[in-house]
């Protein structure tokens, strides 16, 4: 069977980078399967799981989040938000999880800190005023 390249590039990450035999993706009109000699085609990639087969009998999986399928020239190039080993997606959505939950706090904090600067300002401000006061 013929060989041709594939690059999955995600946000954070060269995920994938080499020959395959053959390559199934989901998209928004359905899985589209691609092989050696494949027409120049540009589709949208829904978040799904795709099936790399990179030798007869050897096949990868990875989970795919939006982006875009590009085939020119007997090159795959995918630009995808996220790729991920399906067996660590739940471990991948756990960290993003907490990873925004502790921009939260942080987002709570800096508007808690900005209350306090200003409050301080608004002191600083008053205790001018009286002083120019107290001048005249």
């Amino acid at each position: 069977m013929n060989n041709f390249r594939v690059r999955i590039l995600a946000t954070n990450k060269v995920y994938y980078e080499g020959e395959c035999v053959s390559l199934v993706v989901p998209t928004t009109t359905g899985m589209i399967g691609i092989m050696a000699h494949r027409s120049n085609v540009i589709c949208i990639i829904k978040p799904g799981i795709a099936t790399i087969s990179v030798s007869g009998e050897k096949k990868e999986k990875v989970y795919l989040g939006p982006g875009l399928l590009k085939v020119e020239n007997g090159e795959v190039i995918m630009l995808v938000e996220s790729a991920e080993d399906p067996d660590r997606l739940e471990e991948v959505r756990e960290r993003a999880r907490l990873e925004r939950e502790e921009e939260i706090k942080l987002q709570k904090k800096s508007l808690r800190e900005y209350r306090i600067a200003q409050a301080k300002l608004a002191q600083s401000v008053n205790k001018l005023k009286e002083s120019n006061r107290e001048r005249l």
